[in-house]
Protein backbone atom coordinates (compact mmCIF):
# COMPACT_ATOMS: atom_id res chain seq x y z
CA UNK A 1 0.00 0.00 0.00
CA UNK A 2 1.38 3.44 -0.94
CA UNK A 3 0.75 6.78 0.69
CA UNK A 4 -0.54 9.75 -1.21
CA UNK A 5 -1.32 13.35 -0.32
CA UNK A 6 -4.96 14.43 0.11
CA UNK A 7 -5.60 17.05 -2.55
CA UNK A 8 -7.80 18.97 -0.13
CA UNK A 9 -5.91 19.09 3.17
CA UNK A 10 -2.49 17.64 2.24
CA UNK A 11 -2.63 14.82 4.82
CA UNK A 12 -0.90 11.49 4.10
CA UNK A 13 -3.47 8.83 3.26
CA UNK A 14 -3.59 5.37 1.64
CA UNK A 15 -3.99 5.16 -2.10
CA UNK A 16 -6.75 2.59 -1.46
CA UNK A 17 -8.85 4.96 0.64
CA UNK A 18 -12.16 6.17 -0.77
CA UNK A 19 -12.08 9.43 1.25
CA UNK A 20 -9.66 11.41 3.42
CA UNK A 21 -10.04 10.37 7.08
CA UNK A 22 -9.02 13.84 8.15
CA UNK A 23 -11.13 16.24 6.00
CA UNK A 24 -13.65 13.74 4.56
CA UNK A 25 -12.81 14.60 0.94
CA UNK A 26 -14.02 11.83 -1.43
CA UNK A 27 -11.12 10.52 -3.46
CA UNK A 28 -12.85 7.93 -5.74
CA UNK A 29 -16.30 6.44 -6.47
CA UNK A 30 -17.24 3.33 -4.55
CA UNK A 31 -17.63 0.34 -6.91
CA UNK A 32 -21.21 -0.96 -7.13
CA UNK A 33 -21.91 -4.21 -5.30
CA UNK A 34 -21.99 -7.33 -7.42
CA UNK A 35 -23.97 -10.53 -6.97
CA UNK A 36 -21.76 -13.43 -6.10
CA UNK A 37 -22.63 -17.06 -6.54
CA UNK A 38 -22.49 -18.59 -3.05
CA UNK A 39 -21.36 -21.96 -4.43
CA UNK A 40 -18.60 -20.80 -6.79
CA UNK A 41 -17.92 -17.30 -5.58
CA UNK A 42 -18.13 -16.00 -9.16
CA UNK A 43 -19.80 -12.73 -10.17
CA UNK A 44 -23.06 -13.25 -12.11
CA UNK A 45 -24.52 -9.78 -12.71
CA UNK A 46 -22.77 -9.14 -16.04
CA UNK A 47 -23.31 -12.69 -17.29
CA UNK A 48 -27.05 -12.53 -16.53
CA UNK A 49 -27.28 -9.19 -18.29
CA UNK A 50 -25.54 -10.55 -21.38
CA UNK A 51 -27.86 -13.55 -21.46
CA UNK A 52 -30.93 -11.28 -21.27
CA UNK A 53 -29.61 -9.14 -24.14
CA UNK A 54 -28.91 -12.22 -26.26
CA UNK A 55 -32.40 -13.62 -25.57
CA UNK A 56 -34.01 -10.28 -26.50
CA UNK A 57 -32.06 -10.15 -29.76
CA UNK A 58 -33.10 -13.68 -30.64
CA UNK A 59 -36.75 -12.83 -30.02
CA UNK A 60 -36.47 -9.72 -32.20
CA UNK A 61 -34.86 -11.69 -35.03
CA UNK A 62 -37.53 -14.40 -34.77
CA UNK A 63 -40.46 -11.98 -34.93
CA UNK A 64 -38.84 -10.00 -37.79
CA UNK A 65 -38.37 -13.22 -39.77
CA UNK A 66 -41.93 -14.29 -39.06
CA UNK A 67 -43.29 -10.93 -40.23
CA UNK A 68 -41.23 -11.11 -43.44
CA UNK A 69 -42.57 -14.60 -44.23
CA UNK A 70 -46.19 -13.54 -43.63
CA UNK A 71 -45.70 -10.45 -45.83
CA UNK A 72 -44.25 -12.53 -48.67
CA UNK A 73 -47.17 -14.98 -48.48
CA UNK A 74 -49.74 -12.14 -48.57
CA UNK A 75 -48.05 -10.49 -51.57
CA UNK A 76 -47.92 -13.80 -53.45
CA UNK A 77 -51.60 -14.50 -52.71
CA UNK A 78 -52.66 -11.02 -53.88
CA UNK A 79 -50.66 -11.39 -57.11
CA UNK A 80 -52.28 -14.78 -57.75
CA UNK A 81 -55.80 -13.47 -57.17
CA UNK A 82 -55.17 -10.42 -59.38
CA UNK A 83 -53.86 -12.60 -62.20
CA UNK A 84 -56.86 -14.94 -61.91
CA UNK A 85 -59.30 -12.02 -62.02
CA UNK A 86 -57.65 -10.50 -65.13
CA UNK A 87 -57.69 -13.87 -66.85
CA UNK A 88 -61.41 -14.26 -66.07
CA UNK A 89 -62.22 -10.78 -67.42
CA UNK A 90 -60.21 -11.37 -70.61
CA UNK A 91 -61.99 -14.71 -71.16
CA UNK A 92 -65.39 -13.09 -70.62
CA UNK A 93 -64.66 -10.27 -73.07
CA UNK A 94 -63.30 -12.72 -75.66
CA UNK A 95 -66.42 -14.92 -75.33
CA UNK A 96 -68.63 -11.87 -75.73
CA UNK A 97 -66.71 -10.75 -78.83
CA UNK A 98 -66.93 -14.23 -80.37
CA UNK A 99 -70.68 -14.29 -79.69
CA UNK A 100 -71.12 -10.89 -81.39
CA UNK A 101 -69.14 -12.10 -84.41
CA UNK A 102 -71.36 -15.19 -84.70
CA UNK A 103 -74.48 -13.00 -84.53
CA UNK A 104 -73.16 -10.67 -87.26
CA UNK A 105 -72.31 -13.60 -89.56
CA UNK A 106 -75.75 -15.18 -88.97
CA UNK A 107 -77.50 -11.88 -89.79
CA UNK A 108 -75.57 -11.54 -93.05
CA UNK A 109 -76.39 -15.14 -94.04
CA UNK A 110 -80.09 -14.56 -93.36
CA UNK A 111 -80.04 -11.34 -95.39
CA UNK A 112 -78.31 -13.10 -98.29
CA UNK A 113 -80.86 -15.93 -98.20
CA UNK A 114 -83.76 -13.44 -98.15
CA UNK A 115 -82.34 -11.51 -101.11
CA UNK A 116 -81.73 -14.68 -103.14
CA UNK A 117 -85.24 -15.99 -102.37
CA UNK A 118 -86.82 -12.68 -103.36
CA UNK A 119 -84.86 -12.58 -106.62
CA UNK A 120 -85.98 -16.10 -107.59
CA UNK A 121 -89.63 -15.34 -106.92
CA UNK A 122 -89.48 -12.12 -108.93
CA UNK A 123 -87.90 -13.84 -111.92
CA UNK A 124 -90.69 -16.45 -111.99
CA UNK A 125 -93.38 -13.74 -111.82
CA UNK A 126 -91.93 -11.79 -114.74
CA UNK A 127 -91.89 -14.62 -117.31
CA UNK A 128 -93.43 -13.67 -120.68
CA UNK A 129 -93.62 -10.11 -121.97
CA UNK A 130 -92.96 -8.43 -118.57
CA UNK A 131 -89.59 -6.79 -118.22
CA UNK A 132 -88.96 -6.12 -114.54
CA UNK A 133 -85.46 -5.52 -113.24
CA UNK A 134 -84.73 -6.36 -109.64
CA UNK A 135 -81.87 -4.65 -107.94
CA UNK A 136 -80.25 -6.54 -105.13
CA UNK A 137 -79.32 -4.65 -102.05
CA UNK A 138 -75.66 -4.84 -101.31
CA UNK A 139 -74.94 -6.68 -98.10
CA UNK A 140 -71.92 -5.46 -96.20
CA UNK A 141 -69.26 -8.03 -95.50
CA UNK A 142 -68.89 -8.85 -91.80
CA UNK A 143 -66.00 -7.05 -90.19
CA UNK A 144 -63.21 -9.34 -89.06
CA UNK A 145 -62.54 -8.59 -85.41
CA UNK A 146 -60.64 -11.80 -84.70
CA UNK A 147 -57.87 -9.70 -83.21
CA UNK A 148 -59.50 -7.25 -80.81
CA UNK A 149 -57.27 -4.66 -79.20
CA UNK A 150 -57.70 -3.42 -75.61
CA UNK A 151 -58.89 -0.12 -77.09
CA UNK A 152 -61.71 -1.91 -78.94
CA UNK A 153 -62.72 -3.76 -75.79
CA UNK A 154 -62.84 -0.49 -73.85
CA UNK A 155 -64.84 1.20 -76.65
CA UNK A 156 -67.41 -1.62 -76.49
CA UNK A 157 -67.76 -1.23 -72.72
CA UNK A 158 -68.08 2.56 -73.06
CA UNK A 159 -70.73 2.24 -75.81
CA UNK A 160 -72.90 -0.01 -73.65
CA UNK A 161 -72.47 2.31 -70.68
CA UNK A 162 -73.54 5.34 -72.76
CA UNK A 163 -76.63 3.58 -74.15
CA UNK A 164 -77.66 2.54 -70.65
CA UNK A 165 -77.98 6.25 -69.81
CA UNK A 166 -79.33 7.91 -72.97
CA UNK A 167 -80.36 7.10 -76.55
CA UNK A 168 -78.06 7.49 -79.56
CA UNK A 169 -78.18 6.77 -83.26
CA UNK A 170 -75.51 4.54 -84.79
CA UNK A 171 -73.57 7.48 -86.23
CA UNK A 172 -74.25 9.58 -83.17
CA UNK A 173 -72.70 6.89 -80.95
CA UNK A 174 -69.62 6.67 -83.17
CA UNK A 175 -69.19 10.46 -82.95
CA UNK A 176 -69.62 10.32 -79.16
CA UNK A 177 -66.94 7.61 -78.84
CA UNK A 178 -64.59 9.69 -81.00
CA UNK A 179 -65.11 12.61 -78.63
CA UNK A 180 -64.09 10.22 -75.85
CA UNK A 181 -60.70 9.94 -77.65
CA UNK A 182 -61.29 6.52 -79.23
CA UNK A 183 -59.88 5.98 -82.73
CA UNK A 184 -62.22 5.64 -85.73
CA UNK A 185 -61.68 1.86 -85.74
CA UNK A 186 -62.35 1.53 -82.00
CA UNK A 187 -65.45 3.78 -82.15
CA UNK A 188 -66.90 1.82 -85.09
CA UNK A 189 -66.25 -1.47 -83.34
CA UNK A 190 -68.01 -0.21 -80.20
CA UNK A 191 -71.09 0.85 -82.18
CA UNK A 192 -71.12 -2.34 -84.29
CA UNK A 193 -70.78 -4.70 -81.34
CA UNK A 194 -72.85 -3.05 -78.59
CA UNK A 195 -76.01 -4.93 -79.65
CA UNK A 196 -78.22 -1.83 -79.97
CA UNK A 197 -81.53 -1.85 -81.88
CA UNK A 198 -81.27 1.53 -83.61
CA UNK A 199 -85.01 1.75 -84.29
CA UNK A 200 -85.69 1.27 -80.60
CA UNK A 201 -83.01 3.84 -79.83
CA UNK A 202 -84.96 6.27 -82.05
CA UNK A 203 -88.12 5.53 -80.03
CA UNK A 204 -86.26 6.15 -76.76
CA UNK A 205 -84.80 9.40 -78.08
CA UNK A 206 -88.22 10.58 -79.30
CA UNK A 207 -89.73 9.95 -75.85
CA UNK A 208 -86.86 11.81 -74.18
CA UNK A 209 -87.35 14.78 -76.51
CA UNK A 210 -91.13 14.92 -75.94
CA UNK A 211 -90.59 14.89 -72.18
CA UNK A 212 -88.92 18.29 -72.57
CA UNK A 213 -90.63 20.00 -75.52
CA UNK A 214 -93.62 19.63 -77.86
CA UNK A 215 -93.16 18.48 -81.45
CA UNK A 216 -95.36 17.71 -84.43
CA UNK A 217 -95.10 14.34 -86.15
CA UNK A 218 -93.04 15.78 -89.00
CA UNK A 219 -91.07 17.94 -86.60
CA UNK A 220 -90.12 14.85 -84.61
CA UNK A 221 -88.95 13.04 -87.74
CA UNK A 222 -86.82 16.07 -88.67
CA UNK A 223 -85.41 16.27 -85.14
CA UNK A 224 -84.44 12.59 -85.13
CA UNK A 225 -82.83 13.11 -88.52
CA UNK A 226 -80.68 15.84 -86.98
CA UNK A 227 -79.71 13.29 -84.34
CA UNK A 228 -78.32 11.22 -87.28
CA UNK A 229 -80.96 8.51 -87.30
CA UNK A 230 -81.75 7.19 -90.78
CA UNK A 231 -85.05 8.18 -92.43
CA UNK A 232 -86.48 4.73 -91.66
CA UNK A 233 -85.36 4.88 -88.02
CA UNK A 234 -86.65 8.45 -87.57
CA UNK A 235 -90.08 7.54 -88.96
CA UNK A 236 -90.18 4.44 -86.76
CA UNK A 237 -89.36 6.55 -83.73
CA UNK A 238 -92.12 9.06 -84.47
CA UNK A 239 -94.63 6.28 -85.20
CA UNK A 240 -93.93 4.37 -81.99
CA UNK A 241 -93.14 7.03 -79.38
CA UNK A 242 -96.79 7.06 -78.20
CA UNK A 243 -97.36 10.77 -78.77
CA UNK A 244 -100.84 12.30 -79.09
CA UNK A 245 -100.15 14.85 -81.82
CA UNK A 246 -103.29 16.85 -81.03
CA UNK A 247 -102.08 17.26 -77.47
CA UNK A 248 -98.62 18.10 -78.77
CA UNK A 249 -100.14 20.92 -80.85
CA UNK A 250 -101.99 22.20 -77.79
CA UNK A 251 -98.85 22.00 -75.66
CA UNK A 252 -96.83 23.90 -78.26
CA UNK A 253 -99.52 26.59 -78.51
CA UNK A 254 -99.56 27.04 -74.73
CA UNK A 255 -95.77 27.25 -74.66
CA UNK A 256 -95.73 29.90 -77.38
CA UNK A 257 -98.41 31.99 -75.64
CA UNK A 258 -96.52 31.80 -72.33
CA UNK A 259 -93.58 33.52 -73.99
CA UNK A 260 -95.25 36.11 -76.22
CA UNK A 261 -98.62 37.47 -77.32
CA UNK A 262 -100.14 36.00 -80.49
CA UNK A 263 -103.42 36.46 -82.31
CA UNK A 264 -105.24 33.35 -83.53
CA UNK A 265 -104.00 33.86 -87.06
CA UNK A 266 -100.42 34.40 -85.89
CA UNK A 267 -100.59 31.33 -83.70
CA UNK A 268 -102.04 29.27 -86.55
CA UNK A 269 -99.18 30.34 -88.81
CA UNK A 270 -96.64 29.50 -86.09
CA UNK A 271 -98.06 25.99 -85.62
CA UNK A 272 -98.10 25.46 -89.38
CA UNK A 273 -94.40 26.28 -89.49
CA UNK A 274 -93.85 23.73 -86.72
CA UNK A 275 -95.32 21.02 -89.00
CA UNK A 276 -98.70 20.47 -87.34
CA UNK A 277 -101.65 19.49 -89.55
CA UNK A 278 -104.78 21.65 -89.91
CA UNK A 279 -106.85 19.28 -87.77
CA UNK A 280 -104.20 19.34 -85.02
CA UNK A 281 -104.06 23.15 -85.18
CA UNK A 282 -107.87 23.41 -84.92
CA UNK A 283 -107.80 21.14 -81.88
CA UNK A 284 -105.18 23.33 -80.22
CA UNK A 285 -107.03 26.60 -80.94
CA UNK A 286 -110.29 25.22 -79.53
CA UNK A 287 -108.72 23.97 -76.31
CA UNK A 288 -106.59 26.89 -75.16
CA UNK A 289 -107.45 30.26 -73.66
CA UNK A 290 -106.16 33.40 -75.35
Amino acid sequence: MALIKCPNCGADISDKAYKCPKCGKELRVIDPPQNVDSATGSKTTKENSNEEITLTRRKAIFFASLFAVVLIVLVAAFAYLLGTKNATVDSSVRAEIDENEDIEITKVEIQNNDVNSFSSQSEEATEGNKDISIEKEEVAEPVDYSSVSPGMQKALQEARQILSITAYSYQGLIDRLRREQFTDEEAKYGADSCGADWKEEAVKDAKNILSVSAYSYQGMIDRLGREQFTDEEAKYGADNCGADWNEQAKKEAETVLSISTYSKDELRARLQREGFTESQIEYALKNINF
